[in-house]
């Protein structure tokens, strides 16, 4: 049995695109109606074909997404992965769909030759997401630099130098790229060098400017943090923003305090940025939860899910 879901804006429309794929034999499965789309899934037997999927899987998997406040656009990529898969479950498909619409690049247990740095918006998660980092790379037996360019915020440096005393650590107060690249030579053979940065509003051009002046002071990497459960169009614009800064990889923080993926899938796809890691608590020792395919499918399908169990008992 083939399956596939196709969309359109009536009903008519789609059955036309059914017909036009599928022929006159296909069977219509499920139809559902949403913001304006007409989705229907169709069904054709096909002599000595293994089944690829079973019924509601992409029902299911297309109401988690929408669930957790995806764009529109990009449910319809992620529904043309889902369409084809051939996972049992919708937890499943949803893997295989991330696994081919995202790229997923793990931390690094160590850095020798490039330190990396830490940026995003205000409030992002930033110093707790270095400390996780400092943290992990402590306990494996590395030696760990740290270094922070945010000092013009009130008390911005000051969790932070508490954590690093905390984990035996001397943290490296800067003021400006110079003395930053000086820094980073007298840290060189580390096995992990990280610097904190301030929240950087991705409106502000002279904001940008100054940090990407820090970024290119030395051989570093620019690491964006995001949390979730923001506006998920602005969160493209902040990605994007930061991937003309040379950002390539990202952390997704706050899942503790959301239950929608919405924002951090937009803002993968927009700056076309691998998943590095998640966040899910504010505790240091909980650390950070490496990123791949079936981890972010289960965080999706979980919040999608819990989302519709509070509607239920409402």
């Amino acid at each position: 049995m083939r399956l596939k879901t196709f969309t359109a804006p009536t009903a008519t429309q789609a059955m036309a695109q059914i017909r036009a794929a599928l022929g006159d034999e296909a069977i219509i499965v499920a139809t559902r109606e949403d913001a304006g789309q007409v989705r229907v899934t169709a069904a054709l037997d096909s002599d000595g074909a293994t089944a690829i999927a079973v019924p509601g899987i992409q029902d299911s998997a297309y109401e988690a997404l929408r669930r957790n406040g995806v764009p529109a656009d990009l449910i319809d990529i992620l529904m043309a992965q889902v369409d084809g898969t051939q996972a049992t479950d919708p937890a499943g498909a949803l893997a295989d769909a991330f696994r081919h619409s995202f790229r997923f690049r793990q931390f690094e247990a160590t850095s020798r030759r490039q330190a990396r740095m830490l940026v995003g918006p205000p409030g992002a998660g930033k110093t707790q997401t270095i400390a996780k980092l400092a943290a992990q790379s402590l306990t494996a037996g590395h030696r760990v630099a740290l270094f922070t360019t945010d000092s013009e915020r009130t008390g911005g440096d000051a969790r932070l130098a508490g954590l690093s005393r905390a984990m035996g650590l001397s943290l490296m107060l800067v003021d400006d790229p110079e003395t930053l690249a000086a820094g980073l030579i007298g840290v060189d053979g580390y096995d992990l060098v990280l610097i904190d940065s301030a929240g950087t509003n991705h409106l502000d051009v002279a904001e940008l400017e100054a940090l990407s002046r820090y970024l290119l002071c030395g051989d570093i990497e620019a690491v964006l943090v995001m949390p979730a459960g923001i506006d998920p169009m602005e969160a493209g614009d902040m990605a994007r923003v930061f991937g003309e800064l040379g950002v390539g990889r990202m952390v997704s923080t706050r899942h503790d305090m959301t239950r929608r993926m919405g924002s951090a899938l937009a803002a993968a796809h927009a700056a076309e940025l691998a998943f590095a890691a998640f966040s899910n608590t504010a505790q240091i020792k909980d650390g950070l939860i490496p990123a791949d395919p079936a981890g972010l499918a289960g965080i999706v399908w979980r919040s999608g899910a819990a989302d519709q169990t509070d509607k239920m008992g409402a």
